[in-house]
């Protein structure tokens, strides 16, 4: 090889690395998540309620003859935003035999005077005897994605909350 194609090969090379290195690199980007058991996230709302929530390894489960209410607040990562598509997941476990209407309120956000204020967003699920249902809140309902997530529930008799899934997309660089 000539000195002079190892000078034109050397401009070649020079002016690749250059382009590379003014090319932006693309976010990379990982799904990340988070799972508990509701006896790990929940608690009842009112002391009255104690009598009828039994905190169960698998589940915060209703085990009386008469609604309770119980509040979740699961752990997430700070600042990350939820996965537009899998976003915060609840699931709902019927002990008894017959299919129960159960309700569930998500608050995104928290308590504050500041924005973002608290999003309220109500489902609805109905669960088959012996069985499961889930509901699922994904940022693409209009709120915002990276403030904590919460949720209420009144759990009828027989019902529990067996498992809470918090899908975010964490920026993990190029």
């Amino acid at each position: 090889m000539s000195f002079h194609s190892l000078g034109v090969l050397a401009a070649c090379s020079t002016a690749l690395g250059s382009v590379l290195l003014a090319t932006p690199a693309a976010a990379a980007t990982r799904n990340i998540a988070l799972q508990q058991n509701g006896t790990g996230a929940c608690q009842v709302t009112l002391p009255a309620y104690e009598s009828v929530i039994r905190r169960r390894p698998l589940a915060m489960q209703n085990e009386g003859s008469s609604g309770a209410f119980v509040s979740c607040s699961p752990a997430s990562l700070q600042g990350v935003p939820a996965n537009d598509t899998l976003g915060y997941t609840v699931r709902l476990v019927n002990r008894g035999a017959n299919v129960v209407s159960v309700s569930c309120t998500g608050v995104i956000g928290s308590d504050g005077v500041s924005s973002p204020l608290p999003v309220y967003l109500p489902k609805n699920a109905n669960v088959g005897g012996n069985s499961s249902a889930v509901l699922t809140w994904r940022s693409l309902e209009g709120y915002g994605t990276t403030v904590p997530f919460n949720f209420q529930c009144q759990l009828p008799p027989g019902i529990g909350i067996s498992g809470i899934e918090l899908n975010q997309t964490l920026d993990v660089g190029s």
